[in-house]
């Protein structure tokens, strides 16, 4: 399951912009402990952003047109601003991760009522997608999941992972792929990205 979730890495100025104008992310944390900082790693770009914890809020604002809108970000907190992703993502046994993916969609909010990898985020269909998806790495229910999603875009990048892991000795999953990819809609069968897939299904 770690190497799938690793797998999907796909796919600041901090300024009070117009909300019209701006990407915003902002949240609530229960709990801050010794934390005093929030931050935003875009997968992408590798880039890295910090917010102070206000109290028990925080907040974001990104001037449009923003590289991350849309995009996957990891976030996580911190006790400094000199906290990186690299640190957050270590994973100790039996604790939970220090650190929570999600689509940073327009005024995505989040409550962090205990853990930040179980944080409740509010945003769009894409974080439903993604939620998803994550659920389907773990119950292991892969047609239901493209199934249920089949105009979504990260069904593309999740099918492309798993045909990586495919004959992989740590994968040993069934997966029916040419029926996942025949349950994915026509307009996604059909784009670019769709085309590329369905030869790495079919071999042709």
């Amino acid at each position: 399951m770690k190497r799938i979730l690793l797998m999907i890495g796909f796919l600041a100025s901090f300024n009070a912009f117009a909300q019209t104008d701006s990407l915003k992310l902002t949240g609530y944390i229960k709990f801050t402990a010794n934390n005093k900082y929030v931050f935003i790693y875009d997968l992408n770009s590798k880039k890295q952003y910090f917010q102070p914890i206000n109290g028990k809020d925080f907040a974001f604002a990104f001037k449009k047109p923003c590289e991350m809108e849309n995009k996957q970000i990891a976030i996580f907190l911190g006790p400094d601003s000199t906290k990186t992703y690299e640190e957050a993502k270590k994973i100790y046994a039996f604790l939970p991760k220090s650190y929570r993916m999600l689509i940073f969609e327009n005024n995505t909010t989040i409550n962090i009522a205990d853990e930040i990898d179980s944080a409740q985020v509010r945003a769009g269909h894409l974080n439903i997608d993604l939620d998803d998806m994550n659920a389907t790495i773990r119950n292991k229910k892969y047609l239901e999941f493209f199934s249920a999603h089949p105009d979504a875009t990260i069904a593309i990048t999740f099918l492309k992972v798993l045909l990586k892991l495919r004959g992989h000795r740590m994968f040993n999953e069934r997966v029916d792929y040419e029926k996942c990819f025949s349950s994915l809609s026509n307009t996604l069968q059909q784009s670019s990205e769709g085309k590329e897939l369905k030869i790495l299904v079919y071999g042709k």
